[in-house]
């Protein structure tokens, strides 16, 4: 049961991270890439290049609360009753 409570833990700080840190970062580099490829100063490889990491990093956070959900069945099932969620 330790196990599983610590891996929700790193798991929910992961997902923070994410939606603090990472995926506003990646979403505004997008969005410096855009501008600089609309007024010519980058190419399209350039801009698919960004739009590729910011999928990559919604992907890495979707798989993230996989694991959570994953985790917290584990959780569930070793205590036999549902967990509350804070």
């Amino acid at each position: 049961m330790q196990d599983a409570v610590v891996r929700l833990d790193t798991l929910t700080h992961q997902m923070e991270l994410f939606d603090t840190v990472l995926i506003p970062q990646t979403e505004e580099a997008l969005l410096a890439t855009e501008a600089a490829y609309e007024t010519g100063q980058l190419g399209v490889l350039d801009l698919l290049d960004s739009e590729r990491m910011l999928l990559e990093i919604r992907l890495i956070r979707a798989r993230y609360a996989s694991d959570f959900l994953v985790a917290l069945t584990d959780l569930e099932r070793a205590v036999g009753t549902s967990v509350p969620l804070h």
